[in-house]
């Protein structure tokens, strides 16, 4: 299914076919009969453009194209399985010459089956590779742990496992949210971080660890809760109340992430 996935999917051609300088398809995602590409290619210090279409489709197997302007070419692209399981991925290309370039014809055909055979191998690495679990490590400061490790990842793994058909590893990493982005600026391999304000935010960005012009997302919010002796005999009723003289004698504690 990866193998159909990568091929069929013409968006996917830049990162095995060399010399693709841009390829569109209308519509997007997988290919099926009807679909239209745009394509800019250099072969051979040349630059071309052609426009093509797919005109059958084997879901998950095969399909076929020809251009309808630029170069005159066809072909197909096929996925089968060995016995061992193993996916088998098959190009067919031909191209007819025309005009002046049929003068170059024998160079340009050994040029071609080069470029064949580097695709290939640029391909079977992609492939090996979309076949490796996904790694994912996120930093999250440390109230987000049960909320993350109960519900929101395992979830996420099986949505992304179901939707990819490849595997997804989560390794996770809680702790204060300003030591994590300590850790970040020096250099911990954090891939996403949920850290609990802003300004933690703003050392990333100095730390050159984020775009300058990234701006932080919320995600959750965290309840703020005031707990106060039996009978609330200070009568707190919000944040403001805490500025207020207690009894005689009482000396008051207040606990916050930051007294000023």
């Amino acid at each position: 299914a990866t193998a159909w996935a990568i091929i069929a999917d013409y968006s996917n051609d830049r990162r095995w076919r060399s010399g693709v300088i841009s390829m569109e398809s209308t519509p997007t995602g997988p290919v099926e009969a009807g679909t239209t590409t745009h394509e800019v290619i250099k072969v051979a210090g040349k630059t071309w453009t052609n426009l093509g279409v797919v005109t059958s489709v084997e879901p998950g197997h095969k399909f076929w194209w020809r251009t309808t302007s630029g170069a005159q070419a066809s072909g197909s692209r096929q996925v089968s399985n060995d016995a061992d399981g193993r996916s088998r991925v098959s190009l067919e290309l031909q191209v007819t010459p025309t005009g002046i370039d049929r003068l170059t014809a024998p160079i340009a055909g050994l040029l071609l089956r080069r470029g064949l055979r580097k695709d290939s191998i640029t391909l079977r690495a992609l492939l090996a590779d979309s076949q490796a679990p996904v790694r994912l490590i996120i930093y999250a400061f440390s109230t987000q742990e049960g909320m993350l490790t109960d519900g929101v990842l395992p979830a996420f793994e099986q949505d992304w496992e179901t939707e990819t058909g490849r595997a997804l590893e989560i390794e996770s990493v809680f702790g204060a949210s300003g030591t994590l982005a300590g850790q970040i600026n020096l250099g911990a391999p954090a891939d996403v971080a949920l850290l609990s304000t802003a300004e933690h935010v703003d050392w990333l960005r100095v730390g050159r660890r984020v775009r300058a012009d990234t701006q932080p997302s919320i995600v959750g919010c965290t309840p703020m809760v005031i707990v106060t002796r039996p009978g609330n005999p200070w009568n707190i009723a919000d944040f403001s109340s805490l500025g207020q003289d207690g009894p005689p004698g009482f000396a008051g504690r207040v606990a916050s992430r930051r007294p000023d």
